[in-house]
């Protein structure tokens, strides 16, 4: 299966969810969990839209350089 960047997006959207969701409930603009749950959801939101952006400029950056 070719790898493309669709799953990264779809990765990075939902990181980004649950990042949003576990900085709303710490700040507590909504009540969803404890404290230290919403810290644990904002920092896994927060390394998994990083994560999934380093790897959609892998696969563009491959993608570019195979073009040409």
């Amino acid at each position: 299966m070719k790898k493309n960047g669709f799953y990264y997006i779809v990765g990075m959207i939902s990181s980004f969810v649950i990042f949003c969701s576990g900085l709303f409930s710490l700040f507590g603009w909504i009540d969803l969990f404890s404290n230290l749950l919403s810290a644990i959801f904002a920092v896994m939101g927060f390394l998994g839209v990083l994560t999934n952006t380093m790897q959609l400029k892998m696969v563009l950056k491959e993608s570019y350089t195979n073009q040409h």
